[in-house]
C-alpha cells in the first residue's frame, strides 16, 4: 500500500521549518520600520486589536470560535490563490512579458474560478476535502458551512470547472505569444500550481475519482494540505527575503549576511506569534481549554486570519515601491529605501523580542521532540512507558489533553491492562469531556461485561454527538443489556433510522420491541393487587 505522508515528512517539521517563519516575515515587514507602521496604522494597530479581542472570547464562546474558524478555512485558499497570481504576475513582468488587459483578465479569472471551485467544495453540504493545514476534529469548534446542496454542488462544479478550463488555456495562450513558451515558463509554473493545490481536487474528491486512499486521497486531507501549505510558506519567505534583501541598507552588510538576518528575525518572530498566545492561554494561566481540544486551532485561526488582513494591505504590485523591487529585475531599490532604516525603538525591546522569540524556537523543537518524536514514535512502536513519559513531559509543558490519553488509554485495553486504560480515560475526560472519551470508557466498561455503567458512559457521549448512529446503536444494546429495553428502543430506532441495511441494529431493534412489549404486559395496572 501506500505509505502515509507522515512516514515520509512529519508534519510537525513541515510547521517549524517553513510555516512559522513566513508569518514573522509579514510581521517584520510591518512592525520594524516605524514608517510601516505608520503607514499601515490602521491594520497594524486597531485590527490586530479587533483579532486579539475576538481570540480571547472565542475560547469561551464555541460559536463565536466556529465563526473564526470557518473565516480562517474560508479565507486560507483565497489568500493561497492571490500569491500564486501576484507571483504568477511578477515573475512574468521579470520575463519581459507585459498582459493586454484581456489577457491579464483571464489569468485572474482563472486564480477566480479555481478559487471558487474550492468555495464550493468547503461550504456545500458535505465537504469532501480539506483545504487548510488544521484539523478541528475532537475540538469544541466546528465548521458552520453555508450548505450548498450536494445536486446543486455538482452543476456548479461542471460550470466554474469548465469556464477554468477555458480560461486558463486562454491565459497560456497569451502569456506564451509575446516571448515564447521559454520566457512564459516560470508563470505557467504558477498557473500549474494553482491547478494542482485548488482546481483539481475539487472534482476528483466530488465525484469520488480520488477516495481516501491513495495517494490523491492522502494528499487532500487536512495532513496532506502541510505540504501546500509549505510549499506556500517557501514561495512567501523566497520574495519576503528578496524584497527585505533589495531594501537593506549599507549597514547590513553583504546580501547573504541580509538574507540571513532577515530569515532569523523571522524565525524568531514567527515561532513568538503562534506560541505565546498558547502559553499564555494554556489551563491553568489565563485559559481552561486544553490545546487539542480547540486552544490549538483558536491560535491557527487568530495567527491566520490577522497575517491575512497584513498580508493584503502590504504586499500589492500596484504600489510603487513594491513594484519597482518585485518586478524589475536587477532595478534598484526606491531612493527612501536606500539609507539604513530605523527599526523598533529601544534597544531592551529589540533584545527583549529577540529573546523571546529565541525562547519560542528552543520551546517548538523541543515540543516537536516530545510529540512527534516522543509521544507518537513511542506509539507506534508500542512502547507504552516512553509514551507516559512523553505524556507526564507534555503536562509539564502546557499542552496535556484528552486526546493522546484516550489513544494511550484504548492502547492499554487491547493489551488487557483495563485498570490502566481506565486511568488514561477518566485523565482525558478530567481535562476535557468529549465524546470519544465517554465512548472509550463504555467500550471498557463493555469488556468487563458492566453494562449498566457503559449504557451512562454512551449516554454522556451522546450529548457531545447525539446523532452518531453507531454511538446511538452501542447505547441502545448496552440500555439491552443492563435489562431496560424501554430506554434502549428510541436510541436503536434513531440508529436503524440513519443505516436501515445494518443487520445487528435491526436484531437488536427487534429484541427491544419483544423485551419492551412484554414489559408493558407484565406490567400491574392502577389498581391492580
Amino acid at each position: 500500500g501506500q505509505r502515509a505522508l507522515a512516514d515520509l515528512v512529519p508534519g510537525g517539521l513541515i510547521i517549524l521549518l517553513f510555516a512559522l517563519p513566513h508569518y514573522g516575515a509579514t510581521l517584520i515587514r510591518v512592525y520594524e520600520d516605524p514608517a510601516d507602521r505608520a503607514r499601515y496604522r490602521l491594520f497594524s494597530l486597531w485590527l490586530t486589536g479587533v483579532v486579539a479581542v475576538s481570540f480571547v472570547a472565542a475560547l469561551s464562546s464555541p460559536l463565536l470560535g466556529s465563526l473564526l474558524l470557518t473565516v480562517y478555512l474560508t479565507w486560507s485558499p483565497w489568500h493561497y490563490t492571490g500569491q500564486n497570481y501576484g507571483i504568477a504576475l511578477m515573475l512574468a513582468g521579470r520575463r519581459g512579458i507585459v498582459p493586454s488587459p484581456g489577457v491579464k483578465r483571464l489569468i485572474h479569472s482563472s486564480f477566480v474560478l479555481s478559487f471558487l471551485l474550492t468555495l464550493f467544495a468547503i461550504h456545500s453540504g458535505q465537504p469532501e476535502g480539506s483545504y487548510a493545514p488544521v484539523s478541528y476534529e475532537g475540538t469544541v469548534f466546528r465548521l458552520m458551512p453555508i450548505g450548498f446542496p450536494r445536486s446543486w454542488v455538482g452543476v456548479a462544479i461542471a460550470l466554474v470547472g469548465s469556464l477554468y478550463g477555458a480560461t486558463i488555456c486562454g491565459a497560456v495562450v497569451g502569456l506564451v505569444r509575446p516571448a515564447g513558451l521559454r520566457a512564459a515558463a516560470p508563470a505557467l509554473v504558477l498557473l500549474a500550481t494553482q491547478a494542482l493545490w485548488f482546481a483539481v481536487p475539487v472534482p476528483l474528491r466530488h465525484w469520488q475519482v480520488a477516495g481516501p486512499g491513495g495517494l490523491l486521497g492522502e494528499i487532500y486531507t487536512a495532513y496532506g494540505f502541510l505540504w501546500i501549505a509549505g510549499f506556500h510558506a517557501i514561495q512567501y519567505l523566497w520574495i519576503t527575503t528578496y524584497f527585505a534583501t533589495r531594501t537593506a541598507g549599507p549597514s547590513t552588510g553583504s546580501p547573504w549576511r541580509a538574507r540571513a538576518t532577515f530569515l532569523g528575525k523571522s524565525a524568531l518572530f514567527g515561532y513568538a506569534v503562534w506560541t505565546l498566545p498558547a502559553l499564555l492561554f494554556a489551563p491553568g494561566l489565563l485559559g481552561d481549554l486544553p490545546h487539542e481540544s480547540g486552544l490549538a486551532v483558536m491560535v491557527a485561526a487568530m495567527v491566520n486570519i490577522h497575517h491575512f488582513i497584513l498580508d493584503g494591505a502590504v504586499w500589492k504590485l500596484r504600489d510603487g515601491r513594491v513594484a519597482q523591487i518585485l518586478l524589475r529585475s536587477g532595478a534598484p531599490a526606491a531612493p527612501d529605501f536606500g539609507a539604513a532604516r530605523p527599526t523598533i525603538r529601544g534597544p531592551w525591546i529589540r533584545r527583549t523580542a529577540m529573546a523571546a522569540g529565541a525562547i519560542c524556537v528552543a520551546y517548538g523543537f523541543f515540543m516537536f521532540a516530545v510529540d512527534d518524536l516522543g509521544f507518537a514514535r513511542a506509539m507506534s512502536r508500542g512502547d507504552l512507558v516512553a509514551a507516559d513519559e512523553a505524556l507526564e513531559r507534555l503536562r509539564w509543558l502546557g499542552r496535556d489533553g484528552p486526546g493522546r490519553r484516550i489513544e494511550l488509554g484504548r492502547r492499554r485495553a487491547r493489551e488487557g491492562d483495563l485498570e490502566g486504560a481506565r486511568a488514561d480515560f477518566e485523565r482525558g475526560l478530567s481535562l476535557a469531556p468529549t465524546a470519544r472519551g465517554y465512548q472509550s470508557l463504555g467500550l471498557l466498561h463493555e469488556q468487563q461485561d458492566d453494562w449498566q455503567q457503559a449504557a451512562n458512559a454512551y449516554d454522556q457521549a451522546l450529548a457531545f454527538s447525539p446523532n452518531e448512529a453507531p454511538l446511538l446503536a452501542r447505547a441502545g444494546r448496552a440500555w439491552l443489556e443492563s435489562g431496560d429495553p424501554a430506554r434502549a428502543l428510541p436510541l436503536l430506532e434513531r440508529a436503524a433510522a440513519a443505516r436501515p441495511n445494518d443487520d445487528r441494529i435491526g436484531w437488536d431493534l427487534a429484541r427491544a420491541r419483544r423485551e419492551a412489549d412484554a414489559e408493558a404486559v407484565h406490567e400491574p395496572r392502577h389498581g391492580d393487587p
